[in-house]
């Protein structure tokens, strides 16, 4: 899988790109139908984990007595889905956010958890197109996040082309993507595929020189989630790793300093409309505390894990320790087995060491927001797009390791579906 350099945007022709797009429109639409008949399937036949179900008693005679949950009995008797269903955890923050801004708590004042530990870029565009759009908040939050999938795609598939992958892996590629578990956030009114662009995007544009465009897309995704920091040191390595390899700077190059500085606008503006706000500059960072997050050695949780493993977190069940260590285990051995394979070409091309570092800082990040918990790390992990990448770079010749880790991510992307239409609290 080597890495080349992309033709410009226009040398693919726009019908290639419109291909491109439609291959994308085709995928989303696909994955979140079948996505919305798992959570239709889920919503019908499991009981919602936070309501007491209801029960059928029949005598069978002989002191026999047999109770079975009351199912629906005719398709017309069955709910569909509907927005009000993934209206639940972090949707309320985005909402709140969107409707009346950020909480007006001074930092040094008891308060409940504020929203301030969510970032304003995807908030700020549901807003904007609730001027122009006759929609509630909600739904053009859901239609957004879909939206957004498919330019996620989009620029996922243009990155693969840029890395010289052939058809049938970039194939694979946007298909462990959608099937990933989890991968119904991407759908929701939440800010990962808004990030998976931004991510995408960088990517993209640095493989293909296109600095000024990937540190606007790094800047704009650290003010989406805290993990855009890894695509600033990306793109900021990106343009490093091109002076190297000039081994000369010109008077041109001062530019890149410009873009450095437009890069970290974003987030110096919202700090600083934090610290106005709050009192606090840093009060997005933390207020994490204030929510039961708390800053730790990356990879602690996972360790921990071995010497006291859990089934379900008690106080709620907001964590179930075995998907959340399986995706774990998944994720790691992804990273440590390419390294293994291609460790000459990582020691030996610059741009693929940072595609890899970048690549797991972006699953390292989760791992460091606990020091004994795995809560939320297989959403977290979901936007490490190099994880797809060597996935299929591992696979493409083991069609059976291949077929088996496909059928781990479908198998557990069900799971999370049905449980998080049916309101248990693991799947955040």
């Amino acid at each position: 899988m080597p890495v080349t350099t992309a033709p410009p945007l226009e040398k693919l022709g726009w019908k290639r790109h419109g291909a491109i797009l439609g291959y994308a429109l085709l995928i989303v639409i696909v994955s979140r139908l079948l996505l919305y008949g798992i959570g239709y399937l889920g919503l019908n036949l499991f009981p919602v984990y936070t309501m007491q179900p209801t029960y059928k008693t029949f005598d069978l005679g002989d002191g026999q007595v047999l109770q079975v949950m009351d199912l629906p009995e005719k398709l017309s008797d069955t709910q569909l889905l509907k927005p009000a269903h993934v209206y639940k955890f972090d949707v309320f923050s985005y909402m709140s956010i969107a409707r009346d801004g950020y909480h007006t708590y001074q930092i040094d004042e008891p308060h409940p958890p504020a929203n301030w530990v969510f970032f304003p870029l995807y908030p700020m565009m549901v807003k904007g197109l609730s001027y122009v759009l006759p929609w509630s908040l909600h739904t053009i939050g859901l239609v957004l996040s879909n939206v957004l999938l498919v330019f996620a795609l989009y620029f996922i598939h243009l990155t693969a082309l840029a890395r010289g992958v052939a058809k049938e892996g970039i194939g694979f590629i946007l298909f462990t993507v959608v099937v990933y578990p989890a991968s119904i956030y991407f759908s929701l009114m939440y800010t990962e595929s808004l990030f998976l662009l931004l991510c995408a995007a960088t990517l993209y544009f640095a493989h293909t020189k296109r600095f000024f465009w990937a540190m606007l897309a790094a800047g704009l995704s650290t003010v989406t989630r805290v993990p855009g920091i890894a695509n600033l040191v990306f793109a900021g390595g990106a343009i490093l790793v091109e002076l190297i390899r000039r081994r000369k700077l010109v008077w041109a190059d001062a530019r890149f300093l410009g873009y450095a500085v437009m890069a970290v606008l974003p987030m110096l503006s919202y700090l600083a409309y934090m610290k106005n706000l709050t009192g606090d500059f840093l009060a997005p960072m933390h207020e994490q505390d204030n929510w039961g997050r708390a800053t730790a050695f990356p990879f602690g949780n996972y360790v921990h894990y071995f010497s006291k493993p859990y089934f379900i977190l008690g106080g709620g069940g907001w964590d179930n320790g075995v998907i959340s260590f399986v995706m774990a285990t998944f994720a790691l051995l992804v990273f440590f087995l390419y390294a293994v394979k291609h460790w000459r070409k990582l020691s030996g091309n610059l741009m693929e060491l940072l595609f890899f570092v970048y690549g797991f800082f972006l699953i390292a990040i989760p791992f460091s927001s606990s020091p004994d918990l795995l809560t939320s790390i297989v959403r977290y992990m979901m936007v490490s797009i190099p994880m797809y990448f060597y996935l299929h770079d591992l696979t493409a010749r083991y069609p059976l390791v291949r077929n088996a880790a496909v059928t781990l991510l479908i198998m557990l992307n069900t799971v999370i579906t049905i449980c998080f239409v049916t309101e248990y609290f693991f799947v955040v």
